[in-house]
């Protein structure tokens, strides 16, 4: 298991995403965490970005608007986190997609007239997918914690990316809008065929779609199993409490009577002590008294003989 994890953190580490090392301070895993969660918000920025390029729809203000924002944001999370960390070495060398990122989106800055080009949006498609490496184990923690509520979100933000992907190489799918309601009807395995791929990519796409609803919704129908169960144990398990709450306060109750009965016996056994000690105290002062007596007998008899 511990050889598994190390193979896995290698891994990680070879594709970017090492994260930060163990004896980093608290303060620099919390501003890790922190970009991390706020990296998915610009992850679907940067898609709706690629999206919208493939279908013209950006004049070059704009476009020169999104990347700097995407790429500052790269660039105020290095910067930051090269700053608390200890071992920034290290750090650059387990993080290198970062410095990916910001050279790709200085690039883009620098020449934003030819984003538009086929091997340009390729790139940004793939870069994408990469940074989308490390929320794979976000989703999969997330479709198998037996949590419903979790479960739920981490399928429709799969549906929603699978429906911004499918209108973007299919063009039977005019907006997002309608790849999205695609991939609903699609995961789910209704299928109402208003919106059907017209391209092999898109089939192809549609057929892991349908893959994916199958495995989803098996999660999700045992996730309800799961809490139907779990809320029939729940109430089981508070009768057991409240059984346990009744028989723990009868011991209780009869503890206390015992310990009044001990308190009793404690009490008339010093009583009896008490007796005793008088009984004897009593007894010595009988025989000295006995002893007086004998000796006025003894000492009148010596008198009258005289």
């Amino acid at each position: 298991m511990r050889f598994f994890l190390k193979d896995r953190s290698i891994l990680l580490t070879l594709v970017g995403y090492g994260g930060l090392a163990k004896e980093e301070s608290v303060v620099a895993v919390r501003w890790y965490q922190y970009f991390f969660r706020v990296r998915m918000f610009f992850l679907i920025l940067l898609m709706s970005q690629w999206y919208l390029e493939l279908r013209h729809t950006l004049n070059l203000q704009q476009e020169f608007i999104a990347n700097l924002t995407i790429w500052s944001f790269f660039v105020i999370e290095t910067v930051t986190l090269l700053v608390l960390v200890r071992h920034k070495v290290v750090y650059l060398r387990r993080q290198w997609v970062n410095i990916l990122v910001i050279c790709a989106g200085l690039f883009l800055l620098i020449f934003t007239d030819y984003s538009d080009t086929a091997w340009l949006q390729f790139l940004r498609l793939l870069l994408v997918a990469w940074l989308l490496i490390p929320w794979l184990k976000v989703c999969y923690l997330s479709l198998t914690d037996n949590r419903l509520g979790t479960t739920l979100v981490a399928a429709f933000i799969i549906m929603i990316f699978a429906g911004i992907l499918i209108s973007a190489v299919d063009t039977a799918f005019p907006t997002p809008l309608e790849g999205i309601w695609f991939a609903w009807v699609t995961v789910s395995t209704v299928g109402y065929g208003d919106y059907v791929p017209s391209t092999l990519v898109g089939r192809v796409f549609g057929a892991g779609l349908i893959l994916m609803g199958m495995a989803l919704f098996s999660v999700i129908t045992a996730n309800f199993s799961s809490m139907f169960v779990s809320k029939g144990m729940r109430q089981d398990f508070d009768m057991v409490r409240e059984e346990s709450e009744n028989i723990l306060q009868g011991i209780h109750a009869e503890t206390e009577e015992i310990k009044l009965v001990l308190e009793r016996l404690h009490s008339i056994k010093v009583e009896e002590d008490d007796i005793l000690a008088n009984v004897r105290e009593l007894r010595g002062r009988i025989k000295h008294i006995e002893k007086a007596l004998d000796k006025k007998q003894r000492f009148g008899r010596r008198v009258w003989r005289r």
